[in-house]
């Protein structure tokens, strides 16, 4: 017999949840996890055993199962997509197989999961499995009033997210140039198509590699698995998404608040398009000089100071578009670890 309270709260839940008011509070995250719990409950693995040595096998084999058992009218809406997160040594938990018949897809994660001594999340957009006592690094957005830049991310969808052993480079990479299957309505003159992506990745003793496999995803949600996958944070800065290291924004507080003439000029001066491929920071800021003076009306561009011990060798990959020559130098500084400020006369590049 349940306590008297336990059944008074759900009681008042169940009502609470048939209020008009709560349903129309509801957010499109919330009805898109809505949406995929229910299609866990109602897609049924018939098989008696779920094969698999190891936990990525089995979820492999329930990727496949899911999409081929699905009755979703729409082709390309069908199926779960699946994250796992950890190392291989979370992935191992001996024999995988539990016996199985007639059983809700969201029941056979459950029972595959607690036997390796993971745990799963339901997400708008996939089920993501992860260590018990693992914390998102880039949980699912609470946000009210998105940015711009956030919105168009959520309306580009791509058909197919699929990687093998992939660095993060060589993923951050795919999703920038891919056009995927876009909602035409994300595309217009004042927002293109194109997404500035701005990656700094951790020193890592070994450059991690991991897998992805994901149908009909926003680009924004496919981004923010790379960046979980890679152990970085994602944020979206005016111009650009960046990802880097938990401890490492690429901010500029000095910049970002100064109100001088000199930032209220780089700022209007819009490079057109940056291509930087093992450029040197001594190239980036003979870059920005020459592209400025070609902007500016007054052909007085934009002014920078160097000072000593600046190292002018440290090198940049950078592949931007449209982007303010203030923000540019922003982020040249941040990836070659110095200090950028501004005055009213000039930007002013220091060590750090």
């Amino acid at each position: 017999m349940k306590p008297l309270f336990l059944v008074t709260t759900h009681l008042l839940l169940a009502v609470a949840m048939s209020l008009p008011g709560l349903a129309a509070g509801e957010s499109e995250s919330d009805k898109q996890i809505a949406a995929l719990t229910n299609k866990l409950d109602r897609i049924i693995i018939p098989e008696d055993t779920i094969p698999g040595e190891t936990l990525e096998e089995c979820i492999e084999y329930l990727r496949v199962r899911s999409r081929e058992l699905d009755k979703e009218p729409d082709p390309t809406k069908r199926g779960v997509n699946f994250v796992i997160i950890g190392s291989a040594e979370h992935k191992r938990g001996g024999r995988i197989g539990l016996p199985l018949k007639n059983v809700p897809l969201s029941e056979v994660v459950r029972g595959e999961t607690d036997l390796c001594g993971m745990s799963f999340v339901i997400e708008p957009h996939a089920m993501v499995i992860h260590p018990a006592k693992y914390s998102m690094i880039n949980p699912v957005p609470k946000y009210k009033f998105p940015s711009s830049l956030e919105l168009r991310l959520a309306r580009q969808l791509i058909p197919t997210v699929q990687f093998q052993d992939a660095l993060v480079e060589e993923a951050v990479e795919y999703l920038r140039i891919s056009r995927g299957c876009l909602d035409e309505s994300a595309i217009t003159p004042a927002q293109p198509q194109h997404i500035n992506i701005i990656l700094k990745a951790g020193a890592f003793p070994a450059p991690p590699t991991f897998s992805l496999d994901l149908k009909n995803v926003p680009r924004g949600e496919a981004l923010r698995y790379i960046a979980e996958l890679a152990g970085l944070k994602l944020r979206f800065h005016a111009h650009a998404v960046v990802i880097s290291p938990v401890d490492d924004a690429l901010d500029a507080p000095i910049l970002i608040e100064s109100k001088g003439i000199a930032k209220a000029l780089a700022d209007k001066l819009i490079i057109p398009k940056i291509e930087f491929q093992n450029a040197t920071l001594r190239d980036a800021i003979d870059f920005v000089r020459i592209k400025s003076r070609e902007l500016d009306p007054d052909k007085k561009g934009t002014q920078i100071t160097v000072g000593p011990g600046v190292e002018l060798t440290r090198t940049i990959d950078l592949t931007l578009k449209s982007m303010p020559a203030s923000e540019l130098l922003r982020y040249c500084a941040a990836l070659t670890g110095h200090r950028l400020s501004v005055d009213d006369r000039a930007f002013n590049m220091r060590p750090k």
